[in-house]
């Protein structure tokens, strides 16, 4: 996860000049960064575009790849060099499509579970 802003954000001040766009949902997120006394503006992810074109938000944070899926990093193309916070994820596969892709390109992982 990284933070992307309108204008460079080089030490945390930057960030406190701009208005951060945060998961209208992420209560704990959202009191963590009010502490920090940054301008938090709960924002709902499908409104995160109209949110930086309209001025209402100058800052969003995310994993690079989704700032570069929903074209968020147009709106806001200074990204910091430090990362927030790691991003986990999974993918999760039935085993007849597991079973479909060819055998050279499996990992040696187990399965989890049985379905």
């Amino acid at each position: 996860m990284y933070i992307f802003g309108k204008s460079p954000l080089r030490i945390p001040d930057d960030l406190r000049k701009q208005s951060l766009a945060v998961g209208s949902t992420e209560n704990e997120i959202i009191a963590a960064f009010k502490i920090l006394n940054f301008n938090v503006v709960p924002t709902i992810i499908n409104e995160t575009m109209m949110a930086l074109h309209s001025g209402m938000v100058s800052s969003f944070y995310s994993p690079p790849i989704v700032a570069a899926a929903f074209q968020w990093f147009a709106a806001a193309p200074f990204m910091t060099d430090y990362p927030l916070a790691p991003v986990f994820g999974a993918l999760v596969i039935g085993e007849q499509t597991w079973n479909r892709i060819p055998k050279e390109y499996h990992w040696n992982y187990p399965i989890l579970s049985e379905t």
